[in-house]
């Protein structure tokens, strides 16, 4: 049957066993659009607010003690999780949250007199001295702070330390290297990946930059940023408070106006989390590359075999987890113009998009640091490199005369590449045919391994230079 509340609009049956009330109930009838639910992320750090809030309202005087400690209790309930079926918003409501934080208010209010038999309002108590505007607009920061810190730069320091080993380890490891898909001149494996390291050693850095661009939140700017209604003093309890309960370093806005009306520190982290897909596109995609084969192709890294390749073609594997990271990207970047979208959404003084912004935000977080560990797990922890072909492709590419080139001259060295094409020949064949370099030097400028850490000009090539006629 249900039970029967009443608000402004009328009367609403609320299921039976269900904590919220008449705006939340209203909200799943008319807007329950798809299976995008709010994210449980951003209801923890609302209900981190609430505490905040009322913790901040009893020490100035506003709250009531057996309000405060009512509500406190409740939120140390929802904290554990049990009653989380609670929280089933779609993201496609209110833009600004209203039924979010309202869902919060009633589910407080609810275990408030239920298990602990205390009278508590969801618009007079729990909500006492905020609005949603600046209630969500301050939990979207802490949310995505909690899910950046805990969980991204997590995953990407896993990634950069197996990046990193492999550096170390694969540094004598001389390889070709290309540009434009085509031979370039000699590096060592080790080099390669030092740059995915680094890659993700900045991707690391920027995390921590958006921790700090997510820093200021409104929280008592009440309505519009003018904080009415809230007593002076209550931001900077409440955020002591928030604080205390993430660990994080969340400081009042410097001009409320700005953050509950626009939302461009949303869009700078979405480039930051644009830059990361960039990271792992690149790898993922060079690693398929360098992969390829294995046969007949490049085939200078192995994989790891993670699954069957083909239903028909037997014993054929793919480079499934570089497929994986590709696609995580490719949704990540398409969350990221949702951002961008809904803070240009923003009308004179509230950005009104947040409930689908908040979604693509922690979505895209939590998918980047799933995809990480999946990918150092399952793919970049169990690379391992074909010496053979590695040695092989640097031992015949034609780019070797780069060595030479500032020896002999560009034009020379040009057409002992055109002879040695048409020749099929190494350019050390045609070098010692022409004898444009002494026969006796000729392995010795040409050699892979000498190129790796080349020395920036002929001048300082002494050692080989001295035995040119």
């Amino acid at each position: 049957m249900g039970r029967v509340e009443k608000d402004s609009l009328g009367t609403v049956e609320i299921p039976d066993g269900k904590l919220y009330g008449a705006c939340t109930q209203r909200t799943l009838n008319t807007c329950s659009v798809g299976n995008h639910r709010v994210p449980m992320g951003l209801i923890s750090a609302v209900i981190v607010i609430k505490e905040a809030c009322a913790v901040a309202n009893n020490a100035l005087g506003k709250l009531p003690d057996y309000a405060k400690d009512a509500i406190l209790k409740a939120t140390a309930l929802l904290k554990t999780g049990k009653f989380d079926e609670n929280f089933t918003l779609g993201i496609f409501q209110n833009g600004a949250g209203t039924s979010t934080n309202m869902n919060v208010n009633e589910v407080i209010a609810s275990l408030a007199r239920m298990k602990f038999n205390a009278t508590v309002h969801p618009n007079d108590d729990v909500n006492m001295s905020q609005s949603t505007n600046d209630v969500v607009s301050s939990a979207v920061n802490v949310s995505c702070s909690i899910a950046i810190r805990d969980n991204l730069i997590a995953a990407l320091r896993t990634m950069l330390a197996i990046l990193s080993s492999h550096a170390e380890e694969w540094k004598n490891l001389v390889k070709i290297g290309r540009t434009h898909l085509r031979d370039a001149v000699p590096m060592t494996l080790g080099q390669e990946f030092s740059a995915y390291a680094r890659q993700i050693e900045k991707c690391v850095e920027r995390c921590h930059r958006a921790l700090e661009i997510l820093e200021e939140i409104p929280i008592g700017g009440s309505v519009i940023g003018t904080g009415l209604n809230v007593p002076h003093g209550f931001a900077d309890i409440a955020i002591g408070e928030i604080n205390g309960a993430t660990g994080l370093h969340m400081v009042a806005a410097k001009n409320k106006f700005c953050e509950q009306a626009s939302k461009d520190s949303l869009v700078e982290l979405s480039g930051i989390i644009n830059s990361i897909t960039a990271a792992l596109s690149k790898m993922a995609s060079d690693l398929k590359i360098l992969s390829s084969g294995p046969n007949a192709a490049i085939g200078e890294l192995e994989l790891p075999a993670t699954q069957e390749g083909s239903s028909i073609m037997p014993g054929k594997i793919n480079p499934a987890m570089c497929e994986m990271v590709l696609q995580v990207c490719h949704y990540v970047n398409g969350m990221m113009l949702v951002v961008l979208l809904g803070a240009k959404n923003g009308e004179l003084q509230l950005n009104t998009a947040l409930s689908v912004t908040s979604y693509a935000l922690l979505d895209s977080i939590d998918l980047l640091a799933d995809c990480a560990n999946n990918f150092s797990k399952y793919c970049l922890s169990g690379l391992r490199p074909n010496e053979k072909i590695l040695g092989e492709n640097a031992k015949k590419s034609l780019m070797l005369i780069t060595a030479a080139a500032e020896l002999v001259g560009y034009e020379s060295a040009a057409d002992v590449v055109k002879e040695a094409i048409a020749t099929h020949s190494s350019v050390a064949d045609i070098l010692r045919k022409r004898k444009l370099v002494d026969g006796e030097v000729v392995d010795a400028i040409c050699d892979p391994n000498s190129m790796v850490h080349a020395p920036s000009s002929a001048a300082d090539m002494s050692g080989i230079c001295e035995k040119f006629p």
